[in-house]
Formats: structure tokens, sequence, C-alpha cells
């Protein structure tokens, strides 16, 4: 993957965001996206597989080398760690439930230079954290790129298919 290309997580997270307000648009399963987002880029990146086994469904490792991005990383490490064999929606609850997992991508964007950090205040006595757009050159693409995949006759790549059933049935495309 390009230095400047994101993972599946991050993309979920510029569609989900409020460019302005910094937070996620409410109405979505938003959490529940990310962790079928961490388990799709591991099956295209051919870390783990599906394992058909009579009627049970299974996920399992392929490859353990790590893909250079934290929460990717960690979840391979509990997937390839796990006592037993568990389903794809296992790990996508689980991953889903994971804390501060919304922060944690947040801050690798920020990191990048496309989100900025903020802290706003909630009745005027709970601190957040929000996450405003610094850049909009990597939404405008992703936007244009899911746009022609829907819209445009032609083979849509498999990231980007991948890409809008997951936000398509998380309610972040409305």
């Amino acid at each position: 993957m390009a230095s400047d290309e994101m993972f599946l997580h991050e993309e979920l997270m510029l569609l989900a965001l409020r460019d302005r307000e910094g937070t996620i648009a409410g109405g979505t399963n938003y959490t529940f996206a990310v962790g079928g987002a961490v388990i799709a880029e591991l099956l295209l990146s051919e870390r783990i597989g599906i394992e058909r086994d009579g009627k049970n469904v299974t996920v399992r490792v392929l490859d353990a080398t790590p893909l250079g991005d934290s929460v990717l990383d960690e979840w391979m490490a509990q997937i390839a760690g796990g006592r037993k064999q568990r389903t794809a929606q296992d790990w996508v609850t689980r991953i889903a439930n994971t804390k501060n997992l919304k922060h944690r991508i947040a801050t690798r964007l920020s990191q990048r230079g496309i989100l900025r950090v903020d802290e706003d205040k909630v009745l005027w006595i709970f601190t957040r954290k929000i996450y405003p757009e610094l850049d909009p050159r990597p939404e405008r693409e992703l936007m244009r790129r899911l746009g022609s995949a829907v819209f445009q006759d032609g083979d849509v790549d498999p990231r980007t298919a991948v890409l809008l059933a997951v936000a398509h049935h998380a309610g972040i495309l409305k």
C-alpha cells in the first residue's frame, strides 16, 4: 500500500465524520462498520482466510506479517493468538467493542494532516475529542472513487466494492 493510500477503516472514518463538527454522524453503525472493515482489510491483504468445516465457518491466519497499522496489527495478533477458532461475525463484534478505537483511527489521520484533534464541551460540562477535517482532498478523492463505482459502467476494484458495501450497510452513505 502506498503511503498516501488509506486502509478501509480510515476511509470509513472520513465518510462517517461530519467535516466541520468532527463528530460521527448519528444513526450509523460506525463501530460495527470499522469491525467489518478491519476483517475485510485482513482478507484483502491475504493475512486471514475463511475456513469452512461442515457447518462451522471460521477465520484463520494465513500470514501474520504486520501491515504497519496499529489497529490491523493488533487484531491480526489477537486472531493469531486466539485459543479457539471464531467466526468473522465474532471478530467484527470484538473489534467494534474495542475501547478508543475511533480515537486511535482519528489520531492516525491527524498525524497525516487530514484531521485536526480538538476538544469540545457537551452541556458545558463534559469534554470530548472531536476531529474536524483539515485537508478535504483525501475525502473528495474517496467520494469521486465511490461515485465512479456506482454511476459508471465497468469493473469496480475489490477495495471500493467492500467499502461501498460496509458503508452502505452501516448507514454511513446517507
